[in-house]
């Protein structure tokens, strides 16, 4: 019997695999964003959507 865990990771990077490039794109920046803040690190300028100069 597999164990649970290995059976959830090999779901997510079935998931994952399926990505497209913008989407894979959009996880990557939030997880760094996650990263930074878990290391307490500031965020970068670009990457905060309540920043006045963000094109939109």
């Amino acid at each position: 019997m597999e164990d649970p865990t290995h059976r959830l990771a090999g779901r997510l990077l079935a998931r994952l695999a399926r990505l497209s490039p913008a989407e894979r794109a959009e996880l990557t920046a939030l997880v760094e964003a996650e990263q930074e803040e878990a290391l307490g690190a500031p965020a970068q300028a670009g990457s905060d959507p309540s920043a006045p100069d963000r094109a939109r």
